[in-house]
Order: C-alpha cells, then sequence, then structure tokens
C-alpha cells in the first residue's frame, strides 16, 4: 500500500495539499508600515473603469444586462450587475483615472487617516470629495491603480446604491425595503 505522502500531488486530497503549503503561514508586515492604524476595516466596493466615451461604455455594459442606477451628466455612471441594485461599475470620463486604469474600490472609514498612515506611497489623487465620497487614489510600484473611498459623505441620490461600509453592514448600501 501507498503512503499518503507517497501519493503525487495530483492524487491528495485537496486540504490536505493546502493545509501543508500553508501550515504556519504569516501574512507578511512591511517595517515600519502602520497597516491598520486608524483605519478600520478595508473591502472591495466595486470596479471603476475609466473611459473615454461614457455612452458608449454604457451601451455596452447594458447590453450585457447591466442596470444604470446613477449618472452624472456625460461623466460617469455607476451600474449594478444583472439581478442586483447594488453599485458594482463605475464608468467615468476623467484623464487622471484613465492612466491610472481599470481597478476596484476599497471601502473603508477614513480615506484621510489611511493616506497619513501610507504618505510615502505614489498619491496620484489625494483626499478628495466628490459625489460618492471622500476618494484618494494611489498607483503601486508595479503601476496598479488602488482606489479609496469613505461613502459616508456620498449624495444621497447615490448612496442607496453603494454596497454596505466596510464595518457595520449598516449605512450606505445596506438592504432598503422598497414599498
Amino acid at each position: 500500500m501507498i503512503g499518503r505522502s507517497e501519493l503525487p500531488l495530483t492524487d491528495r486530497p485537496t486540504t490536505t495539499m493546502f493545509a501543508q503549503v500553508f501550515e504556519g503561514w504569516q501574512p507578511r508586515r512591511r517595517a515600519g508600515c502602520r497597516h491598520d492604524e486608524g483605519v478600520g476595516a478595508v473591502r472591495l466596493g466595486f470596479e471603476k473603469h475609466p473611459v473615454t466615451n461614457l455612452r458608449q461604455a454604457l451601451d455596452g455594459f447594458e447590453r450585457s444586462g447591466f442596470t444604470l442606477l446613477w449618472q452624472r451628466e456625460r461623466v460617469s455612471a455607476l451600474l449594478a450587475a444583472p439581478g442586483t441594485a447594488t453599485a458594482a461599475v463605475l464608468l467615468e470620463v476623467h484623464d487622471v483615472e484613465l492612466e491610472l486604469g481599470a481597478g476596484g474600490v476599497y471601502l473603508l472609514d477614513d480615506v484621510d487617516a489611511f493616506a497619513r498612515g501610507h504618505a510615502d506611497r505614489d498619491w496620484v489623487v489625494e483626499p478628495c470629495d466628490g459625489p460618492l465620497g471622500r476618494y484618494a487614489a494611489l498607483r503601486t510600484r508595479a503601476g496598479l491603480p488602488q482606489r479609496f473611498l469613505d461613502p459616508a459623505s456620498a449624495e444621497p441620490g447615490v448612496r442607496a446604491h453603494l454596497p454596505a461600509g466596510p464595518v457595520s453592514g449598516s449605512g450606505p448600501g445596506a438592504p432598503m425595503s422598497r414599498g
């Protein structure tokens, strides 16, 4: 009989393989970084897709079953995925965002505290107010965008469509009863 450790990796039970690989694994923390200081939880809220032609991009998403939740002139549009009522995609015409590229928008409780705690990063958009709330964006050393949003100050017409905040699950984006 062949012992478990003699089985090829492809024949081992998946849970055993992952348990062996990740046994004793700890997240890597960089010296001097204040990952959690004053920020609270951070979670993915929705995708942001910078575009050059909002109408064309909006038509493409609507043909795929996405629903328009909110639109500001010819500059930005917030869309829900098919079968949902919560924001999944933000389309926006903006030169700086276009340079950053598409990526996720992470929800947190205090954009300013997060930016202060990571002042050494490449902040392309410093914390500022917008229709979706307090917002900032940076570019990682790998050239990837990271966007952060505190939806607490979002405009009322937008706030109801945003995903729930990162901590309590109440507030903006919390499930609403329909009357």
